[in-house]
């Protein structure tokens, strides 16, 4: 009897003594690592609170900075960008600004940088994105989409967007832009030179200001793919060719969304270069695109 007893005892003190050793355990092993994990996430959150505030204020401070240049200045700004290299930006707008001394020519780095402009066309009175590869605006698909989403708002409220050539192209996913123009781009030929032809059934219009009824861009290729709703669009220019799958193909587009309106032109490719209509840059390329800025920006 009294062994049973002490036996009961001995393992009771055991259990006991088990139980408090696991308790112990656990609050020295667990305590620490419950501790360090609290200090991440307070810290990561710290961290992403003090970016997002400092992004925001930059943003805001950077737009309030754009609003008093115009102010002071008077010139509206004309955002451009091109997917080669922002010296073709930074000629394309010396050539620009002497026939349009009353905007203010601003050469962007990124896509993305627009985003930080007012989405008002007081402010910005055009945005020009020169594409001449099958350059995307973004590899991130959320940010790709933002841009896009942006120049939507805007043009629907009065802006100005000229787009060129794969700035529509199927592979560059800018499917907002695709459904903006009411075109996809889907197939090219390769040619040195590109005849324009003006069409004739449009009369009287500034896209035409100083330009012959036909003349050559040193473009590098002609593409052309599905034009949804024509009605809504009008074509100022065909190619010309004896080549059938290039003859009559749509080398500029106008159209209008909302308050605001869209164009897109053919110019221009990149191979080991981009193409010397947009990089030399030629004349009447000049001409052509100053007088799409003014269709775009309801200019007369």
């Amino acid at each position: 009897m009294e062994d049973k007893e002490a036996q009961s005892n001995i393992i009771l003190n055991h259990k006991r003594h088990r139980k408090s050793l696991v308790v112990n355990i656990d609050i020295t092993q667990i305590l620490p690592i419950i501790s360090d994990a609290a200090k991440e996430i307070v810290s990561t959150i710290l961290v992403g609170l003090i970016a997002w505030f400092k992004d925001s204020i930059y943003e805001k401070l950077f737009l309030l900075h754009s609003r008093i240049k115009v102010k002071m200045s008077g010139k509206p700004l004309i955002l451009i960008w091109n997917d080669s290299d922002i010296e073709i930006s930074e000629t394309l707008s010396d050539h620009l600004r002497n026939m349009l001394p009353h905007y203010r020519f601003v050469p962007i780095n990124t896509p993305k940088d627009i985003l930080r402009y007012p989405r008002n066309p007081k402010f910005v009175a055009a945005v020009m994105f020169i594409v001449t590869d099958v350059t995307k605006l973004s590899e991130d698909e959320n940010i790709r989409r933002k841009i896009q989403e942006w120049l939507k708002v805007y043009v629907r409220n009065g802006g100005a967007f000229i787009g060129t050539h794969d700035i529509i192209y199927r592979r560059t996913r800018n499917e907002i832009l695709q459904s903006m123009f009411g075109y996809t781009v889907n197939d090219f030929q390769r040619v040195d030179k590109v005849l324009y032809v003006k069409n004739k059934e449009l009369k009287n219009s500034i896209i035409f200001k100083d330009l012959p009824d036909e003349f050559y861009l040193s473009d590098g290729e002609v593409i052309w793919g599905v034009l949804k709703q024509k009605s809504m669009t009008e074509i100022p220019f065909y190619s010309k060719s004896e080549d059938a799958r290039v003859n009559g193909k749509p080398l500029v587009l106008l159209r209008k969304l909302g308050d605001g309106r869209l164009v897109w032109l053919n110019s221009a490719d990149k191979k080991e270069e981009v193409a010397a209509s947009v990089s030399k840059p030629e004349e009447l390329f000049i001409v052509l695109l100053r007088n799409c800025l003014l269709w775009a920006m309801d200019v007369e």
